[in-house]
């Protein structure tokens, strides 16, 4: 004798339950675990960064200077000084302006493509005992 169509059915919903809360929690730990790896490596990026900037940016005032000094000999200097400095403030800004936008396309895509299996996991089970109940 085989159990009661209900049982099976109870049974099984209890299965999918425990099933889904499980991958629910696996996909939260994959979103924390790639969320610290990610902010790992963005603060030894922008430690890295920031040296570099200054850096950059010492060599740029030395360079600037010559610059500065060369346009002199056939301009005025502060000619040459508003040359020199108002092309590095044009690039300084596209720099910038690239830069944000390149940071706003960072999305987890690990966990994105994860969630999105799940989603699709849970409702191909759900459509199959749906499909299942309705056959004899």
């Amino acid at each position: 004798m085989s159990p009661r169509p209900d049982i099976r059915l109870s049974h099984q919903l209890h299965e999918l339950t425990d099933a889904a809360s499980t991958l629910v929690r696996s996909e939260i730990r994959l979103a924390r675990a790639e969320l610290g790896d990610g902010l790992r490596a963005a603060r030894r990026g922008a430690v890295d960064i920031v040296v570099g900037v200054l850096l950059l940016l010492v060599g740029l005032v030395a360079a600037a200077g010559a610059g500065v000094a060369a346009l002199s000999l056939v301009w005025p200097v502060w000619l040459a000084a508003l040359a020199v400095g108002g092309g590095l403030l044009v690039f300084g800004l596209l720099f910038v302006w690239f830069g944000a936008g390149r940071l706003a396309r960072i999305p987890p895509r690990r966990t994105v493509d994860e969630a999105a299996a799940t989603v699709d996991m849970i409702q191909t089970a759900y459509r199959n005992h749906t499909h299942s109940e309705e056959s004899p």
